[in-house]
């Protein structure tokens, strides 16, 4: 008798879901750009639509269709490493590596 789910296959799961959302992690840093109103609409959406899309190739290739909550987590994780890093180096850009 088992009471849940194989935690093994899970894991597994968790850490790929977690490595496209760092890979897709380079459309969110779109999200960061500066531009004028209609460019920057149109980044975002393009940006929004690949994020999406991974998400979705994501559940049906890695999780079988069956989107799961702890999936989910950790693909926006990875979204949101690197724009989160760029957004952190430039606030303390010019602090690194001085004594």
């Amino acid at each position: 008798m088992t009471l849940g789910a194989n935690v093994k296959e899970q894991g597994i799961c968790f850490l790929i879901c977690l490595a496209v959302g760092l890979a897709v992690g380079i459309f969110a840093l779109l999200y960061l750009r500066k531009a004028r109103p209609l460019e920057r609409a149109l980044t975002d959406f393009f940006a929004t639509v690949c994020i999406a899309a991974a998400f979705i190739v994501c559940v049906e290739f890695v999780l079988g269709g069956k989107p799961e909550l702890y999936a989910l987590t950790a693909y926006l994780l990875g979204v949101a490493v690197l724009p989160t890093s760029v957004k952190i180096y430039r606030k303390h850009k010019g602090k690194f590596g001085k004594k």
